[in-house]
């Protein structure tokens, strides 16, 4: 009877780790369900307004977590984060880059630091870091997008820098709002497999 059973519980437990592999289920930190796949394919660029709802600090944490796990070149940590939440420098940060700016924001920073291979992988660094950060927001129902496009105005850019006191050897690439969108949206319709796709050779 103990062995019948024994055999039971393994089965429903071999059962339970199928269904979470053929569905593609992975836990979050937080204990919630998520589908990564889900997360992947509705992610999309928010550009409108924010509700009041101020992101609790633990997601917000948990968010920039995924930024510095996200993978480096020679595995050395060129980027770096200020997490924003004071209402006044959130204010001026809309006033300056004229963007809808959400209550809570990630400011993308860079430190050219050397690594083994000679190369400057910051680029790529903070590219990573960005897409795990919208990710992970997505993941948590917030709305994003990348404002790093308004920072290559020079006078935007300066006034950035001046804004968060930012020395001389840090660089800032960009600032992403978390937020409630006031007006969800959905994502733009992708190029189908076959049209991005080509098998073995060009």
């Amino acid at each position: 009877m103990q062995l019948l059973t024994e055999l039971l519980n393994e089965d429903i437990i071999l059962r339970v780790i199928w269904d979470l592999l053929h569905t593609h289920t992975i836990l979050c930190i937080t204990g919630v369900p998520m589908d990564f796949f889900d997360t992947v394919f509705n992610r999309y660029a928010y550009r409108g307004k924010y509700t009041d709802e101020v992101a609790s600090f633990d997601d917000v944490k948990q968010i920039i977590q995924a930024g510095i796990a996200a993978p480096t070149g020679a595995n050395v940590r060129t980027t770096s984060y200020i997490f924003v939440t004071d209402k006044d420098l959130i204010q001026r940060l809309h006033e300056i880059s004229k963007k809808n700016v959400a209550p809570v924001v990630i400011i993308l920073l860079s430190e050219n630091i050397p690594n083994k291979m000679g190369r400057d992988c910051i680029e790529a660094n903070f590219i990573m870091a960005a897409e795990n950060i919208w990710l992970a927001a997505t993941a948590l129902g917030y709305a994003t997008v990348l404002n790093d496009g308004v920072l290559r105005n020079k006078e935007v850019h300066q006034q950035v820098r001046e804004l968060f006191n930012l020395p001389e050897h840090i660089a800032v690439h960009d600032f992403i709002s978390i937020g409630r969108a006031e007006s969800p949206s959905h994502p733009q319709k992708k190029q189908d497999f076959d049209e991005m796709v080509v098998y073995n050779k060009f």
